[in-house]
């Protein structure tokens, strides 16, 4: 079993089937890929795209607070953390100043309405032709993972659907995210 499965399993952050779909997007990666996190956590999403990859991807987790618990679950799977770019800020403000080309964006940071919207408008430009996005918590419920009631579309949906544009193709609705191609 991978770390990023045992983290989720105890406390659960992503659905397996979000986990899974991130970690087979990051192994479709050619070596060198760019692969920018936003919002960490626990990192859960981060390890799944590394743990164990012969060739992982170049990784960027970016986040308005500390790395520790991405750092020691980065050291729990083996994976130095010196191999991970952590960069500290506020989301759409470190996008404003990005530079290099994505092949993966996972969006998961400020889950408002205006957070979001900001984080798409910092962060798509920079995003390859045929790259993904992964927006993840476009739906939502009472409570989160230990809520109860249907999941419905939130914040992050609705800041997705008033940001898109014809360069957008969706390609996914993955648990409870939806993942888009630049076209």
């Amino acid at each position: 079993m991978f770390i990023y499965s045992e983290i989720n399993s105890a406390n659960p952050y992503a659905m397996p089937e979000e986990l899974e779909y991130l970690r087979d997007k990051a192994l479709e990666l050619n070596e060198g890929g760019q692969v920018v996190v936003i919002g960490v956590g626990p990192f859960v999403m981060g390890l799944a795209v590394l743990e164990q990859h012969l060739f992982p991807p170049q990784v960027t987790a970016v986040d308005i607070t500390s790395f520790y618990y991405a750092e020691c679950h980065l050291r729990g799977a083996g994976i130095d953390p010196s191999t991970v770019e952590f960069v500290t800020g506020d989301s759409s403000t470190v996008g404003k100043t990005w530079t290099k080309p994505i092949d993966l964006l996972v969006v998961d940071g400020d889950h408002s309405f205006e957070g979001c919207r900001k984080d798409i408008i910092s962060w798509w430009p920079h995003l390859k032709q045929g790259g993904l996005c992964f927006f993840h918590d476009a739906k939502e419920r009472k409570g989160g993972f230990n809520g109860s009631g249907d999941w419905e579309w939130g914040s992050v949906y609705r800041a997705i659907q008033s940001s898109y544009d014809r360069s957008w193709q969706l390609v996914k609705e993955v648990g409870i995210s939806l993942v888009y191609m630049k076209v």
